[in-house]
């Protein structure tokens, strides 16, 4: 299923860039994954309805503009019954440490989540409860194909005002999209909902 955009959409510039660096990652993690699969003979583990990794990672890198596009998604694309479980959910995050985003075992924003949920990806047996296993067993930890990630960076940096091939290239060199992550379990979702 992919992202639909209506008429209204297209006043947002960034969110077609947006959606291609999506695009590059899942290319890049799909090739990395077949590889693993050919190479080592390995399933994946990730399936549909775990939710361990929105439960367990305390630290899920997100950058502005992965912010931007998870309040366009959520204002644009979500049902307002599900916006409503949101709320709630947002105002529990300190409690749970879970993300505010997973709804019944699965990712409610799962079409614009970001880099960092889309490049972690777990082979061999399912993660335990709680079970954070890039720090229990790296080894099953799919190492993200960083000419992929590199590429997707690289096509955002208009978003941030950097334009100029050459300047992007500066830019990724000089690690500038790294300056910019925040931690998507800290950030503060609460001007999430447009009035």
């Amino acid at each position: 299923m992919q992202l639909w955009f209506d008429k209204q959409d297209r006043q947002y510039a960034w969110l077609s860039m947006l959606l291609e660096s999506y695009s590059i990652v899942d290319s890049g993690i799909e090739a990395a994954i077949q590889v693993e699969k050919g190479r080592n003979k390995r399933q994946l583990a990730c399936h549909k309805g775990c939710g361990n990794c929105c439960r367990s990672q305390t630290d899920i890198p997100v950058y502005p503009h992965e912010i931007a596009s998870i309040y366009w998604y959520v204002n644009e694309k979500i049902p307002s019954e599900t916006r409503s479980l949101f709320t709630k959910q947002i105002d529990d995050l300190r409690d749970s440490g879970y993300c505010p985003f997973l709804t019944d075992e699965q990712c409610s924003i799962h079409f614009v989540r970001p880099a960092s949920c889309r490049v972690f990806n777990v082979f061999g047996r399912p993660c335990q409860e709680n079970e954070d296993p890039f720090y229990t067993r790296r080894y099953d930890v799919l190492i993200p194909p960083i000419d992929y990630i590199n590429e997707a960076f690289y096509t955002v940096l208009p978003f941030y005002g950097i334009k100029d091939r050459y300047d992007r290239i500066d830019a990724m060199e000089e690690g500038f999209i790294n300056s910019m992550i925040i931690n998507l379990k800290t950030y503060d979702w609460k001007g999430l909902f447009s009035e």
